[in-house]
């Protein structure tokens, strides 16, 4: 039985370049299909192409030809018409659609910012910029009750990060277009588009504190943020990081994780981790910011500069190598194509790592920010929520960290190596607190049940 193919024209089976659609074309009448068209009522098949000397397949590439100039005429028309809308934008806007916390006016020149809403985007920078992560924030929105901007299931992490990866709370539109089914940005973006709710300065420190998230740190903190030295303590036996093992407010500890696992550390030491957390706290609030030495943004500035003159060279070698390729595609100038992008995809990676080291060095948190939240956490008229003590150890944990500090446990005698970046010489402390329990020992009972384990 022959198979047929029926479709209304030509032109809806291909709108390739001429060239490009003839080959499927031919394909399907080398392969004995039969191809029946509806408007014009024309059958094609291997014996009827050839039986009026080539006038069909001839016909038949005016119609895919036609097919081709009409789709790019679309397409054309419909660019121009957003680049004119683009132009108009100050005066009317895009589209309707816009961010959860704005509406379209009725006349459809400006977005009105719906204050309620704006709080909370505002709220979920700040917090970002404090150190607390999409997932807690999250956490945290539900806890409150705060309904979510998008369906009924509250906040997820995903949709924080995607708050906070967009501009458009800085009043930024950032228009896409659908490229073999991926969206795709569509042109530059258009600012002040948005009404903006966020200041660049605080989106600037939200981004800076993503950036140092990723370094480690991250993960669930509890209600509390019980552990302020997460992601500096680590052991000095063997360099990895301290976990926290705490039961109830007295019994709280720092042992080496590795140790815990039975991953190659014999420290089996656990150290008391309210003594090392008051003895961090007291040192850091002795540290001068003024006789701090570090290189500071300038250094990763001018690397940055170099970095990004290396990527315009080698951007402007492979545009024309790859001219020159196509004249003369030698076994050489095959190798230098592949080895030219190589060395450009390379130097893009390092134009990130140093764009978004700058944006730390220059918005992160730093040792006066530290300085500020334990000040506030040991002032007598600080708040004892629940809620105002999570932020401000959140605040600590992220400065500690942002700032440089580095503290290592050292198995014998339960001493702590403190070290800050810019500063020459260390602060040692104990973490054996005095003994109020005769029962207990210097540890405590859990920590000498822990040790026997």
């Amino acid at each position: 039985m022959p198979h047929v193919l029926i479709c209304e024209s030509l032109d809806r089976l291909n709108r390739q370049a001429p060239l490009d659609a003839l080959a499927p074309f031919i394909g399907l009448i080398n392969a004995g299909i039969t191809l029946v068209t509806l408007t014009d009522r024309q059958r094609f098949t291997r014996e009827s192409m050839g039986e009026d000397g080539g006038l069909r397949l001839l016909g038949s590439l005016i119609v895919m030809l036609r097919a081709h100039e009409e789709s790019a005429t679309k397409s054309k028309r419909v660019r121009a018409a957003w680049e004119r809308k683009r132009r108009e934008a100050d005066v009317r806007k895009l589209t309707k659609t816009c961010p959860a916390w704005l509406r379209l006016a009725p006349d459809r020149s400006r977005f009105e910012i719906m204050e309620e809403r704006a709080d909370i985007v505002r709220l979920i920078f700040a917090e970002t910029a404090s150190g607390i992560g999409k997932g807690s924030i999250a956490a945290r929105l539900n806890e409150a009750g705060v309904p979510g901007f998008r369906g009924k299931n509250g906040w997820h992490a995903s949709y924080i990060q995607k708050l906070l990866s967009s501009d458009a709370a800085l009043g930024i539109y950032q228009p896409h277009t659908l490229e073999k089914g991926r969206r795709v940005p569509a042109g530059p973006p258009v600012p002040c588009y948005f009404p903006p709710i966020v200041d660049e300065g605080v989106a600037l420190k939200a981004r800076a504190a993503i950036i140092s998230r990723r370094q480690g740190a991250a993960g669930r903190k509890g209600a509390d943020f019980r552990n302020i030295l997460t992601g500096i303590a680590q052991c000095a036996a063997c360099g990895g990081s301290m976990t926290y093992i705490g039961k109830g407010d007295a019994e709280r500890y720092l042992a080496c994780s590795s140790a815990r696992r039975r991953r190659g550390c014999s420290s089996r030491a656990l150290f008391n981790f309210n003594e090392a957390e008051r003895q961090f706290l007291d040192a850091a609030m002795q540290m001068d910011p003024t006789a701090r030495r570090t290189p500071g943004a300038n250094g990763t500035r001018d690397e940055l500069h170099r970095v990004q003159r290396d990527v315009a060279r080698l951007s402007g070698r492979l545009t024309r190598l790859l001219a020159a390729f196509e004249s003369d595609s030698t076994d050489e100038i095959v190798a230098s194509v592949s080895d030219t992008r190589d060395r450009l995809r390379l130097a893009r990676l390092a134009e990130g790592r140093l764009m978004d080291a700058l944006v730390v060095e220059e918005y992160g948190a730093g040792l006066p920010d530290l300085l500020a939240a334990i000040s506030e956490l040991r002032c007598p008229e600080y708040p004892t929520s629940g809620s105002s003590r999570f932020l401000v150890r959140a605040r600590i944990a992220h400065a500690a960290k942002a700032a440089g500090f580095t503290a290592a446990f050292h198995e014998h005698e339960r001493r702590v190596e403190l070290r800050c970046i810019g500063y020459e010489d260390a602060v040692w402390f104990s973490c054996l607190a005095k003994r109020d329990d005769p029962k207990r020992d210097l540890l405590g009972r859990f920590a000498k049940q822990m040790q026997n384990g």
